[in-house]
C-alpha cells in the first residue's frame, strides 16, 4: 500500500441505507447533463435507493459546477454503496466498506482531504484508490498487487473471487487474471490486431464488459436489460465512458450523445 497526502472534496450527503432489504426495491434512474466541458453525457443506472439518490444529487452538483464524473464504484457487497469521483474530488455514500474509508480518513489527517481520480471495489473488502498526486491505496490479493506495483496504474477492476483482476496501465498495457471464459475470448479476439481494452469493468457476480479505442463493446453475465442497452448504444455510435457493476445485478454507466464515435469502421 502506498501512502501520502493529497486531498478530498467532502463527501457530498446521502440518505440512511436501509439495515436490511426484504425485497427487491431497486429502481432506475437517467439524468442528462446539458453543459458539461466534455459535452452532452447521460447518466443511468439500475440501484438501491440510497445509491440512486446519491448518484441523482452528485450528478446534479457535477452538472451545475461544469466538473466532469470521472468515475463510479458501486459497492461489490453492499447494495447503499457508491462513490463517485469527479475532476475536482468525490463524494461517497454511507455503508462504505471500512478499510477504503479508513484509507480515506487517514489522508485527511495527513494534513490534506486526497482528490481521488480513479477508484474500484470488490469483495472482501478489497479496493483500490488511484489520488491526483500520483499515490495510492490498495486491499488486493498478491498477485493484483504486483501487478499494481509494477507500473504506473490508469484504473483496477474486481471480479468475483479474491484472484480477479484487471489491472490496466497508462502505456495501455494490462495484466489480468481469473477473467470470466467469455471476457478472456474477447481480449484474445483484439490481441491479433494489438488493440488492448480502453476500459474494463468486472463485477462481484461475473459480470464483464470491454471499450476498445474504436468504440467497440464485448460485455458478458449481465442482465438481458442492460445487454440490451449496451448493444442499442453500440449501434448509435455513442461512446460509453463509464460502467460499472455492484451488489445484487446493480449497475450504472455514463454515455456521451449518439454518433459521437463517428461512422463505425469498414470491414478490414
Amino acid at each position: 500500500r502506498a501512502t501520502g497526502a493529497p486531498a478530498a472534496v467532502p463527501a457530498l450527503p446521502a440518505p440512511r441505507a436501509p439495515a436490511v432489504h426484504r425485497s427487491d426495491p431497486r429502481g432506475d434512474l437517467a439524468c442528462r447533463s446539458s453543459r458539461p466541458p466534455t459535452g452532452p453525457r447521460t447518466l443511468e443506472a439500475h440501484a438501491f435507493p440510497a445509491v440512486l439518490e446519491h448518484l441523482r444529487l452528485a450528478w446534479r452538483v457535477c452538472t451545475a459546477l461544469g466538473r466532469t464524473v470521472a468515475a463510479i464504484a458501486l459497492g461489490a457487497e453492499t447494495p447503499d454503496s457508491v462513490v463517485v469521483v469527479h475532476d475536482e474530488g468525490q463524494s461517497w455514500s454511507a455503508a462504505m466498506p471500512e478499510v477504503l474509508l479508513e484509507a480515506l480518513h487517514n489522508r485527511n489527517r495527513a494534513g490534506a482531504p486526497p482528490r481521488l481520480v480513479a477508484c474500484a471495489k470488490g469483495s472482501g473488502q478489497r479496493f483500490y484508490c488511484l489520488y491526483g498526486d500520483g499515490l495510492h491505496d490498495w486491499l488486493a490479493s498478491e498477485a493484483c498487487s504486483e501487478a499494481i506495483r509494477a507500473k504506473a496504474v490508469a484504473g483496477v477492476a474486481f471480479g468475483r473471487g479474491w484472484g480477479d483482476f484487471a489491472v490496466r496501465y497508462r502505456d495501455g498495457g494490462l495484466a489480468c487474471a481469473g477473467l470470466p471464459e467469455g471476457c478472456e475470448a474477447a481480449l484474445a479476439s483484439r490481441a491479433a490486431a494489438d488493440a488492448p481494452p480502453a476500459d474494463v469493468a468486472l463485477g462481484p457476480a461475473g459480470e464483464w464488459w470491454l471499450r476498445f479505442r474504436d468504440g467497440a463493446m464485448a460485455h458478458g453475465n449481465i442482465g438481458a436489460g442492460l445487454a440490451k442497452r449496451l448493444r442499442e448504444l453500440e449501434e448509435a455510435r455513442t461512446p460509453v465512458d463509464i460502467v460499472s457493476f455492484g451488489a445484487q445485478g446493480s449497475w450504472a454507466l455514463v454515455h456521451g450523445p449518439p454518433g459521437a464515435l463517428g461512422p463505425a469502421p469498414g470491414p478490414g
